[in-house]
């Protein structure tokens, strides 16, 4: 009977050996989920800050029309770790639009819709690293009461 016992405690101790090293090993500072807009293990490195780039490729909109050579430039803004500058540039370097971007999360933006004083409104989405990004802009303008629609899509714009 004292075997018997012996293997049932030994079975007891053994589980909860198990159990306490399966939680234990779980529970670590590398687990901590930050914030949007920060990083590291004290979550207080701004992502964005390696995103203070131009980045430079082609696009195609939904009328079939191309886009050779564009640049997104991405600057500060603010004190808001979510917010960046978006600067939109042609492939003269002349200004196209200048948006404001929100980090949705540490590597996908939503465009912050703007109307500009020329009638046009911007809005989109996109991705970013510290060496890409992705680009969706929706354009509208109103023409004689019209509202025309134009999407350009940057697939692989590269920094520069």
């Amino acid at each position: 009977m004292t075997n018997t016992l012996r293997k049932i405690a030994l079975g007891a101790m053994l589980a909860a050996t198990t159990v306490s090293a399966v939680t234990m090993t779980s529970c670590n500072k590398e687990d901590k989920t930050c914030s949007v807009g920060l990083s590291g293990s004290d979550c207080k490195t701004e992502v964005r800050t390696s995103y203070y780039n131009s980045y430079k490729g082609s696009g195609t909109d939904n009328n079939g029309d191309t886009y050779t050579d564009w640049t997104a430039k991405f600057s500060a803004l603010g004190t808001d770790v979510t917010k960046m500058n978006l600067q939109l540039l042609d492939d003269n370097l002349s200004s196209v639009a200048a948006l404001t971007v929100t980090l949705t999360s540490n590597t996908a933006f939503t465009i912050d819709t703007k109307t500009t004083s020329d009638g046009y409104t911007y809005s989109g989405t996109g991705s970013i690293s510290a060496s890409t990004c992705t680009l969706s802009i929706t354009q509208k303008e109103v023409v004689t009461g019209i509202t025309i629609t134009t999407v350009i899509t940057f697939n692989n714009m590269v920094k520069q």
